[in-house]
């Protein structure tokens, strides 16, 4: 779980701070039954460290998550994510999509 140099937006943003530090610790185990909180917080711990990167796959396989699904394969491969991660991330990555996402109406 080190820096390389094929290190994707969206690794960087599953070890970023705000991601982490979501209450996955509460919210998982009601919608995830099986989901790891031991490699949960060893992520968490992980976090601390300068250069800090997860991948999808590294993601769920710590933690046991169901929110994200990373296939290998250059057909049909790719990071899918349920709708809520994704708009996470997308506001993370463009402030614009954060500002229209704000005034969406509900």
């Amino acid at each position: 779980m080190t820096a390389s140099s094929k290190v994707q937006p969206f690794d960087i943003w599953l070890a970023y701070l705000h991601f982490i530090d979501l209450p996955q610790g509460k919210v998982r185990p009601v919608h995830n039954p099986s989901f790891n909180l031991t490699g949960f917080r060893e992520v968490k711990m992980l976090n601390t460290e300068t250069g800090f990167v997860i991948s999808p796959k590294q993601w769920i396989t710590k933690t046991n998550a169901i929110g994200i699904i990373s296939k290998a394969g250059r057909y049909g491969g790719g990071t899918f994510a349920h709708r809520h991660i994704a708009f996470e991330f997308a506001s993370w990555i463009s402030p614009e999509f954060k500002y229209y996402r704000a005034h969406w109406p509900q």
